[in-house]
């Protein structure tokens, strides 16, 4: 056999094994869905080529760099930068810290992936600080791309150390959540399973694991240590505390770092939020839609007080700022620290449609409802209906029985009085309500239908007694005007 038709008939093996174990491993993840499947090594999306791409380094470029991510060069560039710098300090220490220096092109993409997205209320991106990046991102970010620290503990403890500001090897429990929030959102987009194209909406769900998982690890802590300590507002939690916790779970300590990712991936993936053109009949929809999104991935927020498990704000010891709770914080600092766990804000402003002023239910339907465990509970103030009448009942029932007595007395002399009337009536009384609506009186044809309410309120029984006699003659007078005519 030729070289050529061997390798051709290898390709095909390969190929039919390829498809053989993807189709075998479908049949079994339809079978049972519950099972865990690793289809790491099974890539079904078509390779990109890098050099196609414009403004993208070579991949020597890559491969040197990549070389020297060690931790002392990592901590180097942490000294030399903090907070938020812009791209031209980002290269000067870039060129200090790396010999040879990376790529400007390098540079710029990373600048590019790892800049703060923010938002508007209308959801569209602010470009206030388009030159300005957040260094501990990149540190952690490259610790975790990094191939020289290979060994998962050692990826872990750079980034404990990155992320502890006082450098005491000792974080606060917000500290910790920060942390994990990082870590959760830095690659939300590379490591999610859902194909969502919001970054907003993946962000809120990265936060939402996040939590979860700082939850589990102080209550491991909690366990452990004193409880006492957890009274203390400016308690501090080693690293060791905080890797026991992690190792106390299986398959939760793997799932605190997000998995092995390609720099390259990494720096072709774009964050950005698409813009949706909502008209104003479909605006309040849309709104409670967000709402209701934003309930369900932050629980944590709209909770009952009687859950222990989750943290509670202003009345757990874990929601305290320097030893502060964070209900007896000045407002200003009280929003900063509840953005933290606050999902991302709605919408609130629209283009109106031309012709057309249509008036949103969005205060009415959302601002006067509570949050609570549920998406939403009417407020205490709006009344249902029905809720009138009950009250009134209730009312009545919560009467004494000296204003029972009382009603009842004034309504047997509205009866009495009402008697007294229609015994005076004759038996013309039919041919008599033909006449009486034009020539009566009122004071007699109140009496007539029965409603007695302003005789009977009156005291004086003399002026009841000729306003009696004034309706009889003048219904004899109508009675003999009546007995003429016919």
């Amino acid at each position: 056999m030729d070289t050529n038709s061997m390798a051709s008939q290898s390709i095909r093996s390969n190929d039919k094994l390829r498809k053989s174990v993807i189709n075998s491993r479908a049949k079994d993840i339809i079978k049972s869905p519950y099972n865990k499947v690793d289809i790491k090594g099974i890539n079904l999306q078509p390779k990109i080529k890098k050099k196609s791409i414009e403004g993208f380094p070579p991949q020597k470029e890559i491969e040197t760099f990549l070389k020297q991510l060690t931790s002392k060069k990592l901590s180097k560039l942490n000294k030399l930068i903090n907070g938020t710098v812009d791209k031209n300090t980002l290269k000067k220490a870039m060129n200090q810290v790396f010999h040879p220096p990376p790529d400007e092109k390098l540079t710029d993409l990373l600048f590019q992936r790892f800049r703060p997205l923010k938002f508007k209320d209308e959801g569209r991106e602010i470009d206030e600080n388009g030159n300005e990046m957040v260094v501990l991102d990149l540190l952690i970010a490259l610790a975790l791309l990094s191939r020289v620290i290979s060994k998962y503990n050692d990826k872990l403890r750079i980034i404990f150390n990155f992320c502890d500001e006082d450098g005491d090897h000792c974080m606060r429990p917000d500290e910790i959540l920060l942390m994990i929030q990082r870590l959760q959102r830095i690659f939300c987009r590379e490591c999610s399973q859902i194909n969502l194209n919001s970054q907003l909406l993946l962000q809120s769900i990265a936060d939402k694991k996040a939590e979860t998982k700082f939850h589990y690890i102080i209550q491991v802590i909690r366990r452990k240590n004193d409880p006492n300590k957890m009274d203390d507002g400016d308690e501090l939690i080693t690293y060791s505390e905080f890797y026991e916790a992690c190792k106390s779970k299986p398959n939760f300590y793997k799932e605190i770092l997000p998995r092995t990712l390609n720099i390259e991936d990494v720096l072709l993936c774009k964050k950005t939020e698409e813009e949706y053109n909502i008209s104003d009949l479909s605006y309040d929809d849309f709104v409670l839609f967000r709402y209701e999104m934003n309930t369900i991935f932050k629980k944590t927020h709209f909770r009952g007080k009687s859950d222990e498990n989750l943290m509670a704000f202003g009345t757990s010891p874990l929601s305290r700022v320097g030893g502060m709770l964070i209900r007896d914080l000045p407002q200003n600092e009280k929003k900063k620290q509840l953005e933290l766990y606050r999902p991302p804000g709605i919408v609130r402003k629209v283009q109106h449609l031309p012709g057309k002023d249509v008036e949103t239910q969005f205060n009415q339907n959302i601002w006067n409802c509570i949050p609570q465990n549920k998406i939403y509970i009417r407020d205490p103030t709006k009344k249902k209906d029905g809720e009138e009448e009950k009250q009134q009942q209730v009312i009545q029932d919560n009467l004494s029985k000296e204003e029972r007595k009382e009603e009842e007395k004034r309504e047997e002399k509205k009866k009495n009085l009402k008697i007294n009337v229609m015994m005076r009536q004759t038996q013309d009384i039919d041919d008599f309500y033909d006449l009486y609506d034009t020539d009566f009186p009122i004071e007699y044809n109140e009496m007539a239908n029965g409603s007695q309410e302003d005789i009977a309120d009156k005291e004086n029984e003399r002026d009841v007694k000729e306003l009696i006699k004034k309706s009889e003659k003048r219904y004899k007078e109508v009675k003999n005007l009546f007995n003429n005519n016919s």
